[in-house]
C-alpha cells in the first residue's frame, strides 16, 4: 500500500489535484482510497472554522457525507472515501478514531490523504497556490510541490504533470507505523521518514513494519514494542494457547478485554 498526503490551504487546488490523480490511477487499474481529514469534526456552521476561531461556544450541526462537496466528488468517481476528524469518523464510529485504525479497514493500492497536515509518518505533495503561504507546510517529507507558485529554497521539485505525480506516488509513497520505537536508529518515525524521502534510507529500514509476529493495540493505538518485548508477548501467548485442548496450529489470535 502506497500512502501520500496532499497538503495545502483553502483554494490551493487540493481537490482538483486529487480528482486528477484518481482518474489517472483508475486508468492504471489501481485501487485507490481517499481519506479526508477535517480539523474541527464532521460539522458545519462551526465557529472554529470561521473567523472567530477562539470562540468558547462550539455549537455545530452534524455534517453527513452528502453535505461534504469534496467527498461527493471523490465518491462519484467510484473510489472509497473516508471522512474523519479528531473525534469521529463519518456515519459509523462516534468516538475518537486514529488514522492507523482507518487504514486497518482499507484494502487498496493507493491511499491519498487530504489534509491531516500534522502527520509526520508519510510523504506529502504540497499544493502551493492559495491565499495563504504554503511555506510552513514544508517539513522535510515533500515529494513534490504542485501549483503555479514555487518555493525555491525548499529544494523540492515542482511537478504539475499528473502522470508524473502518479509515478512518484507509486514509486516513493510509503507509511511508517508512527510507533517511534527507535529500532531503526532514529529517535522517531518522522526522522526516518525524512531520511527515506532524501533517499538515504528505505522503508525496509523500519524494523517494526517487518516484524509482524505480534501487535498490541490499546484504545485504538498500536503500542511500540522492541524485539525483546515482542518475543516475550509472543512466547507467552502462543505457549498458553498450545496447552489448550483442541488447539493444533498457530494462526491469527485476537484477545479483547
Amino acid at each position: 500500500m502506497k500512502v501520500v498526503g496532499i497538503a495545502g490551504y483553502s483554494k490551493s487546488g487540493k481537490t482538483t489535484l486529487i480528482i486528477n490523480l484518481i482518474k489517472e490511477f483508475q486508468k492504471r487499474d489501481k485501487k485507490i482510497t481517499v481519506i479526508k481529514h477535517r480539523s474541527c469534526g464532521l460539522l458545519k456552521n462551526c465557529p472554529r472554522l470561521s473567523e472567530d476561531k477562539n470562540s468558547e461556544e462550539h455549537h455545530c450541526e452534524v455534517i453527513p457525507e452528502t453535505d461534504d462537496k469534496d467527498t461527493q466528488k471523490y465518491s462519484a468517481l467510484g473510489v472509497s472515501t473516508l471522512l474523519f476528524s479528531h473525534n469521529e469518523a463519518h456515519a459509523v464510529w462516534k468516538r475518537e478514531f486514529t488514522f492507523e485504525e482507518l487504514l486497518s479497514h482499507v484494502d487498496t493500492d493507493i491511499v491519498v490523504v487530504e489534509g491531516n497536515k500534522g502527520a509526520r509518518n508519510y510523504p506529502r505533495i504540497i499544493c502551493t497556490d492559495g491565499k495563504e503561504s504554503a511555506e510552513n507546510l514544508f517539513v522535510g517529507l515533500e515529494l513534490a510541490q504542485y501549483g503555479k507558485k514555487i518555493y525555491p529554497l525548499s529544494n523540492v521539485p515542482q511537478v504539475n504533470d499528473v502522470k508524473e505525480l502518479c509515478n512518484i506516488i507509486e514509486t516513493r509513497g510509503f507509511k511508517l507505523p508512527d510507533l517511534n520505537c527507535g529500532e531503526c536508529g532514529y529517535n522517531d518515525c518522522y526522522e526516518l521518514g525524512k531520511a527515506i524521502v532524501k533517499g538515504e534510507k528505505k522503508i525496509e529500514d523500519c524494523l517494526s513494519l517487518h516484524n509482524n509476529d505480534i501487535k498490541v493495540w490499546l484504545d485504538g493505538k498500536e503500542l511500540p514494542m522492541k524485539k525483546f518485548v515482542r518475543d516475550c508477548f509472543h512466547g507467552t501467548i502462543t505457549g498458553f494457547l498450545k496447552s489448550l485442548k483442541g488447539v493444533h496450529k498457530q494462526g491469527s489470535v485476537k484477545i479483547e478485554f
